[in-house]
């Protein structure tokens, strides 16, 4: 997880106008927007100098614009932001009561748990003047998200199973097959309109037209459709839709700007009135401009090596063990950016709860009880070089586009977020070269009786040099590479670009993967460590496959009490760590 500077949003000071309008605009982003931070952190404005004068609130992001399209809003943290004003869903987060509740329909549930019965607001209109109505989400969820086209798995996974009933105009019945208590929050999902995608497959939506100039039922309209101009950087404009069905929102007009680096965002920062998702260097920037004020929210999310079970040395929980006890976690999160520790994949949970002990001693002796207590010379292993790299020639990638959030959903900055194994971006990102530390090396590797040797592939996303995400991720490679390595396991680092690196995920081509996963609103795990998920569609990274697990995340599903499901949460924690499918870093 990161802490809450990683995500600081920067508000520029207004007059007392521009204040009032500002809030307002927060006020749109958690209500209109839906969307769940797990800790807020505070709130500022600063006074007597003014604002933006052109009518127009603007914003920077320091990532690109890819798509402004609901059902892939995960894949990247501004689209989510500005899909979230555009298009609403059946339900939406309700920030002060921290519930699930109402938007475009009102929902009944069965006394059993199973049929979900919503009946559509009356007058919702898309903003081309066409009435929303049980085609548009029928065809949302059904010829879409439940398509085995469709490319964002975690919403599939959301929705398999389920059958969708239209039973009028203004009905529409989700009918589950077990109860679920985390199925009201997939319901907060935008809804696409029938009328003008019905032709369009869901394998092409992620590269169709429409995500650049949409049409939806939100708050927001969008007035100047996404464009890119010669410097790369992307704009949208949205300005507020008359006939909504909601409060209208106060301020008229927002402009969008997505900067593809850093440095580019922060020659701009005079022209815009907020930044999200900083890191420790642009709030150095924005901390001496007196126009700025900052507050901050962290997202439940984590990075973590992923160990593939189907690896036969990897299925020993001895090997396992020893290569977490060797990672001494606090030796390096702090010198990552806003990094908090995580212990467990239920991060809800106090992580300090969750710690493990480690020891360099306590992990060579279990190598050594696992069987490997033979050693061979490095020089005599007959193998790549200890960092290869594969990417696409072609233009530096971009700071911010990345597919890993759906992984994660986030896109996170944690989990950078969003690779799910069959969305590719446009990307052509330049070859990199990443320094290695010279500690690694060592005169030996351990080795069995049959002369296997603990030797693992460890997979990684390749970001552009000179990037704060390429220098953190290098950082945390060649940590665990010289610890390992000091344990006698031989690392061969692999980085690829985000299309490469999907492949790889979907073919679980790897026998150790740094990545990232974001949970959402309802931390639900079963897309990320029941065992159906570990296919070539799924997100169990680790391909972990145990009865306990299984059994207890269905019941989690299936408890809508909070105190029995924390209870069984506990017990999935438990499960998890005892096992070691994998290791959870920040």
């Amino acid at each position: 997880m990161r802490r809450s500077s990683t995500f600081l949003r920067v508000l520029r000071s207004y007059s007392k106008v521009e204040k009032i309008l500002s809030i307002c605009l927060l006020i749109v982003f958690v209500v209109f927007g839906g969307q769940y931070t797990k800790k807020t952190i505070g709130i500022g404005f600063d006074v007597g100098i003014g604002g933006n004068q052109s009518g127009i609130y603007t914003e920077g992001f320091p990532m690109s614009i890819a798509r402004i399209n609901p059902v892939y809003a995960d894949l990247n943290e501004a689209d989510r932001d500005i899909s979230s004003l555009v298009f609403r869903g059946l339900t939406k987060y309700d920030p002060d009561s921290q519930n699930i509740i109402g938007d475009m329909a009102d929902v009944t549930i069965s006394e059993d748990k199973l049929t979900y019965t919503f009946v559509l607001k009356s007058y919702i209109s898309w903003h081309d003047g066409e009435i929303f109505d049980a085609d548009d989400v029928y065809f949302t969820i059904h010829d879409i998200i439940q398509h085995p086209d469709f490319q964002n798995p975690i919403l599939k996974a959301n929705f398999s199973g389920v059958e969708v009933k239209k039973i009028d105009q203004k009905t529409i019945e989700f009918v589950l097959t077990a109860p679920n208590s985390f199925f009201i929050t997939n319901t907060t999902v935008g809804i696409l309109p029938e009328h003008l995608l019905a032709n369009v497959s869901p394998g092409d939506l992620f590269m169709d037209d429409f995500n650049q100039d949409p049409i939806g039922t939100g708050p927001y309209k969008v007035s100047s459709k996404l464009k890119t101009n010669l410097k790369g950087v992307t704009e949208v404009i949205l300005e507020t839709f008359d006939d909504y069905y909601g409060p209208r929102p106060q301020v008229d007009k927002i402009r969008f700007f997505g900067y593809p680096t850093r440095s580019d965002l922060i020659a701009n920062k005079d022209s815009i009135n907020a930044i999200p998702k900083l890191t420790d260097e642009m709030v150095k920037v924005v901390s001496d401009d007196p126009r700025f004020s900052l507050y901050g929210y962290s997202l439940p999310q984590y990075n973590a090596v992923f160990f593939n079970l189907n690896n036969e040395l990897l299925k020993s929980d001895k090997v396992r063990e020893a290569m977490q006890k060797a990672v001494f976690k606090d030796a390096f999160l702090d010198q990552i950016q806003n990094a908090i520790r995580v212990e467990t994949p239920v991060v809800s949970f106090d992580q300090d709860d969750w710690k493990y002990d480690a020891s360099m001693d306590d992990a060579k002796k279990l190598l050594e009880d696992a069987g490997f207590d033979e050693f061979i010379e490095a020089e005599n292993i007959n193998v790549e070089e200890v960092v290869t790299i594969e990417a696409e020639d072609g233009d530096e990638e971009p700071e911010g586009i990345d597919t890993d959030i759906v992984a994660e959903e986030v896109e996170t900055d944690s989990a950078e977020s969003e690779s799910t194994p069959v969305v590719t971006q446009e990307e052509t990102p330049a070859t990199e070269n990443v320094e290695v530390s010279e500690e690694i090396f060592t005169p030996s590797y351990r080795k069995n009786q049959v002369d296997q040797i603990l030797d693992f592939r460890l997979v990684a996303r390749l970001y552009p040099e000179g990037t704060y995400k390429f220098e953190e991720t290098q950082m945390v490679l060649n940590y665990l590479q010289t610890k390992w390595a000091q344990a006698g396991v031989r690392i061969n680092i692999e980085l690829y670009d985000s299309a490469t690196l999907q492949e790889k995920i979907r073919t679980r081509d790897y026998d150790l993967l740094l990545f990232g996963q974001g949970l959402g609103y309802n931390q639900d795990l079963y897309g990320y460590w029941h065992s159906t998920q570990a296919s070539e569609t799924g997100l169990n990274l680790s391909n972990y496959k145990s009865f306990k697990a299984d059994t207890l995340i269905e019941a989690i599903r299936g408890t809508f009490d909070d105190e029995e499901k924390s209870k069984k949460l506990e017990a999935l924690a438990e499960s998890i760590r005892d096992d070691r499918p994998a290791i959870f870093l920040y």
